[in-house]
């Protein structure tokens, strides 16, 4: 339990640079699918290769994304468990929430020219959306620090 606590201050300690990092890859590869509508001779990448890419990336190998699938479903159960949630008795609420928090990016089996800018522009939304609260929550835990209660009254 301890070992999973430490890997969970290690993720918590770096999700913002990690959104952060994410938010500007997705604003670049943007800007380079518009430089691309505006000035196809000056490709900054080829949309076809982002296409292809995008596809490997998602992977081909069936048994991989099974068993990766599995092994977040086991650790998002457990995690819920170890911090007070009961997915037994509130299994469609958590649905719920769940579905809320992971917004469907793209419903096509395969990236195309067509559809690849859409999936960039929700993922980017969905990320924009957890890295706004977790600044906010960065942002309320330093006033409340701020804002504590000294021995001799407030100050």
């Amino acid at each position: 339990m301890m070992k999973r606590k430490i890997i969970l201050m290690t993720y918590l300690k770096k999700q913002q640079k990690n959104f952060q990092f994410r938010l500007e890859l997705y604003n670049r590869v943007l800007a380079g699918l518009e430089s691309a509508d505006h000035d196809p001779e000056n490709l900054v990448f080829d949309k076809d290769e982002l296409v292809q890419m995008l596809n490997t990336l998602k992977g081909n190998d069936q048994s991989l994304v099974d068993q990766s699938s599995s092994e977040l479903g086991e650790w998002m159960g457990q995690y819920l468990k170890d911090n007070g949630y009961s997915p037994h008795t509130t299994s469609i609420l958590m649905k719920q929430m769940f579905m809320s928090s992971f917004p469907p990016l793209m419903r096509d089996d395969e990236f195309t020219e067509e559809n690849v800018k859409e999936y960039l522009l929700n993922s980017k939304k969905v990320l924009s959306r957890y890295a706004e609260q977790e600044t906010k929550a960065s942002v309320t835990k330093t006033l409340a620090s701020s804002m504590a209660m000294h021995p001799s009254g407030w100050w």
